[in-house]
C-alpha cells in the first residue's frame, strides 16, 4: 500500500466512525420518542402503510391523529436542526 492509500483508508475509517455515531444518536432519539409516545398513550401514525391498506384495516384519519402526526413532525424537525 502506498502512503496515499493509507491516508485515504484512515479518512474513510474516520468518516465511517462519524457516521456510525450519527446513526446511534438518531436511533436513540427515535427510541426515546417512541417511548414517550407510548407512555403518553399517543398513537404513532402508521406511515409505512399504503392508503388502500389503511382503509382495509380500518385506520381513519381523525383530527386527533392529524394533531399527533403534526406534533411528531414538529418534534422530528427540532431534532434534525
Amino acid at each position: 500500500m502506498e502512503t496515499s492509500d493509507v491516508k485515504r483508508l484512515r479518512e474513510l475509517e474516520e468518516e465511517n466512525a462519524r457516521l456510525k455515531k450519527m446513526y446511534a444518536d438518531l436511533a436513540m432519539d427515535n427510541h426515546i420518542l417512541k417511548d414517550l409516545f407510548t407512555k403518553k398513550g399517543w398513537a404513532l401514525p402508521p406511515k409505512c402503510l399504503k392508503p388502500e391498506i389503511k382503509i382495509k384495516i380500518g385506520i381513519k384519519s381523525t383530527p386527533n391523529r392529524l394533531r399527533q402526526s403534526k406534533l411528531l413532525n414538529q418534534i422530528a424537525s427540532k431534532i434534525n436542526r
